[in-house]
């Protein structure tokens, strides 16, 4: 789950059709992914809960309703947040409250990621801006963040098994005992980490009662 920086310097202006029609080429230039938050589709429920994003809104900018370079794939949460808003333009330090722009900001370099509480901060005012309007410390994001390092730790920790599985061959006896007890703290903690996600609850009680 990690923010890209969207290439609108590659994209092409259809020739027909209206903003509408051209979801499915924003969503590949976009990773299939929230420009704002980063989820993916496939944790999402796929095309059907992302919208076609306005970068610079359409009743503001009427110009540029249908203009490429203004269109970027958002989940639906995080486009109905941003709405119309649109306090200022972006500027290069990020230090006004304001939307930077996707396709000329990596907005990885925005944050700071406790991957241990899915917890994100911003680093400039700008970012703190973005975290606060589009609410990027929900609890569904906290959740896929948590969810994402964990499988990061998980495919880290079967390259190590691999390698020694390997070197095993090459070994001594004694030595293969050692590499052997190691492999099974490891599995002991890839197995931790799959208790840990089943243990994570989606939402809490005090957090459903706040939705009736």
């Amino acid at each position: 789950m990690r923010w890209k920086r969207i290439p609108k310097e590659n994209a092409r202006q259809p020739r027909r059709g209206c903003y509408r029609d051209w979801k499915e080429i924003i969503a590949q230039e976009g990773f299939n992914q929230c420009v704002y938050c980063a989820i993916h589709e496939a944790s999402f429920g796929g095309t059907r809960n992302f919208h076609v994003e306005h970068y610079r809104p359409k009743s503001r900018f009427r110009s540029l309703e249908n203009d490429i370079r203004n269109l970027f794939y958002a989940c639906a949460i995080c486009n109905t947040f941003k709405g119309d808003s649109w306090p200022a333009e972006p500027c290069e330090d990020h230090s006004s409250i304001c939307f930077p722009n996707p396709s000329e900001v990596d907005y990885s370099t925005l944050f700071e990621v406790n991957f241990s509480s899915g917890v994100i901060n911003g680093k400039f005012v700008a970012s703190r801006y973005l975290v606060e309007q589009l609410h990027l410390n929900r609890h569904q994001l906290l959740l896929e963040r948590r969810t994402f390092q964990a499988c990061e730790r998980v495919g880290e920790i079967h390259q190590v098994i691999r390698r020694m599985i390997d070197e095993l061959e090459e070994i001594d006896s004694q030595e293969s005992k050692r590499y052997l007890a190691r492999l099974g703290r490891l599995m002991t903690e890839i197995s931790h980490l799959g208790y840990s996600l089943r243990a994570i609850r989606p939402y809490t009680p005090e957090q459903l009662r706040r939705q009736i």
